[in-house]
């Protein structure tokens, strides 16, 4: 194989691939708990079938909880389901580091301690993220960031019945 030809391989590669911190996707999936949320972003997963394609859970970006907040939660009158209770300045900031093409870490939230854990997840910019939460599309400025948005709608009996089902042991359902 000639040099020319190497560069020609190496052009035609190029073509056909582009690595996952040149142009990241990010796709934003809200609706109720128990809406579905979940299964189709792993259905977006599988249709897309493209390496790197990240679900970013937006459970990870709780608000850290004062000692009076995380007593209030601990009696089930904390809302988690509140706007105000997720740090949009952290996932904003987040989002951007993803989009410059940078390596990132994630809070862990831990549902058992109403904290985050001390550990972080790391991601590297993927080809797609997929935002998966029910204020996914809340924050003007979350809603720049997005290249599709998608609400996902179900009927409130069926939502509880999943949430019952899925997260009875974590979340109380009071606030439903």
């Amino acid at each position: 194989m000639s040099v020319e030809s190497g560069n020609e391989f190496q052009r035609l590669e190029r073509a056909h691939y582009s690595p996952p911190w040149a142009d990241t996707s990010i796709i934003g999936v809200a609706g109720s708990s128990g809406s579905g949320k979940t299964s189709l972003s792993l259905a977006i997963i599988r249709q897309l079938s493209l390496p790197w394609v990240v679900i970013l859970s937006m459970d990870s970006f709780y608000k850290p909880l004062t000692p009076e907040e995380s007593a209030a939660s601990f009696k089930s009158e904390y809302d988690f389901d509140s706007p105000a209770a997720i740090d949009f300045d952290l996932l904003i900031q987040r989002l951007k580091d993803i989009k410059a093409g940078k390596k990132t870490e994630i809070p862990i939230w831990s549902f058992n301690k109403h904290d985050r854990e001390a550990e972080t997840t790391t991601i590297y910019s993927p080809h797609v993220l997929i935002l998966e939460g029910i204020f996914a599309l809340h924050d003007p400025r979350v809603l720049e960031m997005l290249d599709l948005r998608i609400y996902c709608e179900a009927d409130a009996d069926l939502c509880l019945s999943r949430r019952r089902n899925a997260h009875s042991f974590l979340i109380p359902l009071s606030h439903c």
